[in-house]
């Protein structure tokens, strides 16, 4: 019962969520950064459980999923999208201290929900600290993405002017 709490409860926050990405003025850039978002959880994630080091035994469309859906495409990105528009502009230590509040809770209640419920699962010698790290690393990465992606954007409109 719980599981199934969750799953709605990720979802509906996720779907109402989605509206704020397109309140932004650059539709063109946040469409592709989500979609590239998307495609890092999705990818990432397909291959940890194709090597069985994470199971999600209670998921969404079960038969059609193995991974998990409403994290990959409406959780992680929305938190991400958050993420990248919080160090926009800040200093290293500001973007440590913001990649830290925005990453450490994350990883945890994904630590939490493996101890506490059947959403998620870790197998073989997959440990909670492994998903933390994981969490921190795509955090840094969509930073990365974010930054060439704005770069980009930027030299396009200059060039257009």
């Amino acid at each position: 019962m719980i599981d199934m709490i969750i799953l709605f409860a990720g979802t509906f926050f996720g779907l109402f969520s989605m509206p704020s990405w397109f309140r932004n003025k650059s539709k063109a850039f946040w469409i592709p950064f989500y979609l590239l978002n998307c495609i890092f959880n999705y990818l990432s994630d397909k291959i940890l459980v194709e090597k069985k080091a994470i199971e999600y035994p209670v998921r969404f469309l079960p038969k059609v999923f193995k991974v998990n859906f409403i994290y990959n495409f409406l959780v992680c990105p929305f938190i991400t999208f958050r993420f990248c528009l919080s160090t926009n502009p800040a200093s290293l230590k500001d973007i440590i201290l913001k990649l830290l509040i925005f990453s450490l809770p994350q990883g945890l209640y994904e630590i939490i929900l493996e101890k506490k419920t059947n959403t998620i699962k870790f197998k073989g010698n997959w440990k909670g600290y492994y998903s933390l790290a994981l969490v921190f690393a795509f955090k840094i990465m969509s930073l990365g993405v974010y930054i060439i992606l704005k770069n980009m954007m930027s030299k396009r409109e200059a060039s257009s002017r």
